[in-house]
């Protein structure tokens, strides 16, 4: 949770996105976090860090590659046995296409744990909302829903989603680290907690998220599984 929200509850401050997916970290976005979300979140953070890297359209980023030789280190330490088993285990070869759907070959892919993949991202999107948006939190009753990339081209389709995505392609690009982290991002302009981010991370892996309150999204699952 962002901000401290309880009295004498301790916080201090963290980098947005995580510090660990850059090699330089100069001109980051650092936000208020408590000191209990910020240790919750840790392990999750180095996880998400791991399963990036080695994805096969990141690997050849050059500020990833500055990061690789760490992450290998890292992963031969006694304490990391079980994260390093967590992702061999993911590794599935599979055949691989450009974006335009050209076939590249069979290559090594991973399958990561979506949970902690999508905890990261929400964390990401809490701390560009203080950031952006008043700094102040994202009130409690609202939540951040979180598309991952090989589902947003069908959620595009939807009838409500070319405005969004028209909106999204006219918004400034944020950019931080050498390309390591671009966004976009957009405010509703009834509702001030309402937005949408488009993120991307090594110019290569993309997430689309919106803020939205948390009744919203309980009757949108409702109204898919009911």
């Amino acid at each position: 949770m962002l901000i401290a929200v309880s009295p004498g509850e301790k916080f201090g401050r963290d980098h947005i996105p995580p510090q660990g997916l850059f090699a330089d970290s100069e001109n980051l976005v650092i936000v208020p976090w408590c000191g209990r979300c910020y240790k919750n979140a840790a392990k999750d953070e180095e996880y998400f860090r791991a399963m990036l890297l080695p994805h096969h359209r990141v690997l050849e980023h050059p500020e990833a590659q500055k990061l690789l030789p760490t992450l290998w280190r890292s992963l031969e330490r006694p304490d990391h046995k079980g994260m390093a088993k967590a992702i061999f285990r993911g590794i599935r070869m599979e055949d691989v296409y450009t974006e335009t759907g050209l076939w590249i070959g069979k290559k090594p892919v991973y399958h990561p744990n979506e949970r902690r993949m999508t905890n990261v991202v929400q964390k990401i999107i809490r701390g560009l909302f203080y950031e952006h948006c008043g700094h102040r939190p994202l009130p409690s009753d609202w939540d951040v829903w979180v598309c991952w990339e090989r589902q947003f081209g069908a959620a595009r389709k939807q009838p409500s989603h070319p405005q969004i995505t028209q909106a999204l392609s006219e918004a400034p690009v944020h950019s931080l680290g050498k390309g390591v982290f671009t966004y976009r991002f957009v405010q509703a302009a009834d509702v001030a907690e309402g937005t949408v981010w488009l993120i991307r991370f090594y110019d290569a892996v993309e997430f689309f998220c919106a803020t939205t309150a948390k009744a919203h999204l309980s009757d949108s699952y409702k109204a898919r599984t009911g």
